[in-house]
């Protein structure tokens, strides 16, 4: 049989492999069939036959394990004069029944503690072989792997690479505690012998230690050959070792450790291969995309190739799974890439699927609809679809709410059920569940159409407010500022300025950015002030704090602080100094309404004379970013949202006479652009914008 599929083609070998695994198979289920002695090693060869020829016949396997498992319990390796041979079977069989999904549990076990003494006996790939086949049928073998941890480190120099990309990869499947040693002991010796891998090796591996979160002190070392490497066989990637290696360094990235340089220069090699991607690979690469933060010089081109990536797509939209439809709109919508025909392809794709929607991709969906703008009406039946299925958790439920807050939903619209759905999940949500429900209320500005469900959410968040870690406390203050209401969250909001005054110490970047952000909003409602005295305590101790970490902010981050001081009009020199020093140096990284919101800050605060260097700086990236701009090839969104930013900006630079000729004449020239395009698609809005904006804009 295993000579057979050497040779002929698969057909006439698949005729000639059935009739030998009949005749096999019948003297496997004979009574005769102890006196036949048919050996382990036997055994092992037809299961590896039918596993090459992808033959799932289940009654053949089973009559399989049927027969191996008396040997297994027998005292097999005692019997054989080579316990080599024997360990080497039971690892063949198990790599057998695993590639062709067979899983058998009694074997699995048995052969698992049966081996076990005798890891010493495989040769490298059979021992990865094993180890693979535990991954594959996703089976946890404790003592089995026990033996494994023990095995491995000593024995890493033995294994070719191969042996090492599918050990990496098993140990990462299992995800086991422990692992960890093994793990990086196999990346240790794989980053050493970079230079004998090839594509597919290189991208199983990266996937690997991406999965299992390796700590930043292996996994740098790692990226660093696998960039030098990647780069010389790049032609070679295989759609789904391009997808792997984007996932990886994606992942990587999103936790803090990953690099972006060979990211970017990854990312021209890939556009020209787009077409021969399936749509699982296309939608994977989408999602790759978009969870990287790339600067907004690489965005341009990042957006570029999710366009690319999009008319494949539509091509094969009939092939798409709900999976694939929520990673890709997932994708658009975080890019804020507009593409209406796409949209309508996926949005009438999904139609004929909306029932097979799992709740996490139905929530998913649902926000990404709602955040392109897409049909309110068919957002809303999505939601629908989202709130019946099972298993909804609180982020998920928190989407489509959001979801529902963007179509502007009717308070007829909201279901009856969504008050409900949240009412009974209460006892069930922790500090962080708590939290999202409550932004998402939030944005639903639910005190006027469901205030009793913030009621409820407030009073159970205010008596676990030291349970909350500093993320969701820094989420709960936005909530309680969006609402811009006093009363359901007044006891709320006194405990969360306490707890986050206490907690200051710890709090990162982010999280200063967020409670500044928050006392701002706060600030300005009637209630403000009785709070005023807590709020400007906080308030001065958060600007102590942030002036030591303004290199830790974020384009979003130093917005927002600069914007609260200057909407409570403090000015605190030390923060505002670092935060416009930090802001010079990255402004490329900063969305326009961004740029304009912190332009506004320091012309609020009339220090603009202390920041000329800032103000020039944001003078030359908005120069720049006005003659780069594609009115032609803009969405309308864009449109309105760089005219929107241009405006501020210039009223910025205009109330501290900093601005330039050549700073107008760009902006001139792209207003008149937009304009054109917008009068013809949309009708003379933007032309009457555009006439005072040039009177502004007069030098």
């Amino acid at each position: 049989m295993r000579a057979a599929v050497r040779l002929g083609k698969r057909r006439s070998v698949l005729e000639f492999i059935s009739s030998c695994a009949e005749e096999l198979m019948g003297c496997l289920g004979s009574t005769e069939v102890q006196r036949l002695d048919i050996s382990l090693a036997e055994i092992s060869q037809a299961a590896w036959t039918l596993a090459k020829l992808d033959v799932r016949e289940k009654n053949w396997l089973l009559q399989l394990a049927q027969t191996c498992l008396p040997k297994l319990r027998d005292g097999y390796y005692n019997k054989c004069q080579k316990t080599s041979h024997a360990a080497r079977d039971i690892s063949r069989l198990a790599w057998a029944f695993a590639a062709l999904s067979f899983k058998h549990m009694e074997f699995i076990h048995v052969s698992g503690s049966t081996s076990m003494k005798n890891l010493h006996d495989l040769m490298p790939r059979d021992l990865a072989n094993f180890a693979w086949a535990f991954a594959k049928l996703t089976v946890v073998h404790a003592p089995w792997l026990a033996a494994l941890q023990h095995q491995i480190p000593g024995r890493v120099k033995e294994f070719s690479t191969q042996d090492l990309s599918i050990m990496a990869w098993s140990l990462a499947a299992l995800v086991v505690a422990g692992n960890a040693v093994a793990f990086c002991a196999v990346v240790k010796q794989a980053t050493q012998r970079m230079s004998e891998y090839q594509a597919q090796g290189i991208a199983s591996l990266a996937w690997s230690a991406a999965k299992a979160l390796l700590s930043s002190c292996v996994w740098e070392p790692l990226q660093k050959v696998i960039s030098l490497r990647a780069a010389h066989v790049m032609i070679e990637f295989s759609p789904q070792g391009i997808t792997n290696i984007a996932w990886a360094y994606a992942t990587c990235q999103m936790h803090g450790y990953g690099s972006m340089e060979f990211f970017e220069a990854f990312l021209p090699e890939v556009q020209p291969k787009l077409c021969g991607f399936p749509i699982r690979n296309l939608s994977s690469l989408a999602w790759s995309l978009a969870a990287v933060n790339f600067s907004y010089r690489d965005q341009l081109l990042q957006k570029e190739l999710l366009a690319t990536l999009a008319c494949h797509a539509t091509i094969k939209a009939g092939q798409m799974e709900p999976q694939d439809m929520a990673n890709i709109t997932w994708a658009f919508a975080v890019l804020r890439v507009h593409d209406s025909h796409f949209l309508d392809v996926l949005t009438e794709a999904s139609r004929k699927q909306l029932e097979r929607f799992k709740a996490d991709e139905a929530s998913i969906f649902v926000w990404s609809l709602a955040r392109l703008a897409a049909s309110g009406t068919y957002v809303l039946e999505v939601a629908m679809r989202s709130l019946t299925a099972s298993g909804l958790s609180a982020v998920e439920l928190a989407n489509v709410i959001w979801a529902l807050a963007a179509i502007h939903a009717s308070p007829g619209q909201l279901p009856s059920s969504l008050r409900d759905a949240v009412i009974l999940s209460l006892p069930c949500f922790n500090c962080q569940n708590l939290s999202a429900i409550m932004w998402a209320a939030a944005v639903l500005v639910w005190q006027c159409r469901c205030g009793e469900l913030f009621y409820d959410l407030a009073a159970v968040a205010q008596t676990k407010i030291v349970e909350f870690n500093n993320q969701s406390l820094a989420n709960l203050a936005w909530s309680c500022a969006k609402l811009q209401e006093p009363n359901p969250s007044a006891g709320l909001w006194d405990a969360l300025l306490q707890e986050a005054f206490r907690r200051l110490p710890n709090f990162a970047a982010q999280h200063l950015s967020s409670i500044a952000w928050a006392i701002a909003v706060a600030d300005q409602v009637p209630r403000a002030v009785q709070d005023a005295a807590a709020h400007r305590l906080l308030l001065s101790a958060v600007a102590e704090k942030a002036a030591a970490k303004t290199t830790e902010f974020g384009a979003q981050g130093l917005t927002n602080l600069v914007w609260a001081f200057a909407t409570v009009g403090e000015i605190h020199h030390d923060v505002l100094s670092a935060s416009c020093q930090a802001a010079s140096s990255s402004l490329c990284d900063f969305e326009l309404q961004n740029i304009s919101n912190f332009a506004w800050a320091l012309a609020a605060l009339s220090t603009a004379a202390q920041q000329k260097g800032t103000l020039s700086a944001i003078s030359i990236e908005m120069e720049l970013r006005a003659c780069s701009f594609n009115a032609e090839a803009a969405t309308h969104v864009e449109l309105w949202e760089f005219t929107r930013s241009a405006v501020g900006v210039v009223w910025a630079l205009g109330s501290a006479a900093h601005t330039t000729r050549s700073l107008v004449r760009a902006l001139r020239a792209t207003m008149h652009s937009a304009g054109q395009v917008l009068d013809r698609e949309t009708g003379a809005l933007l032309p009457c914008a555009a006439l005072h904006f040039q009177c502004d804009l007069e030098p």
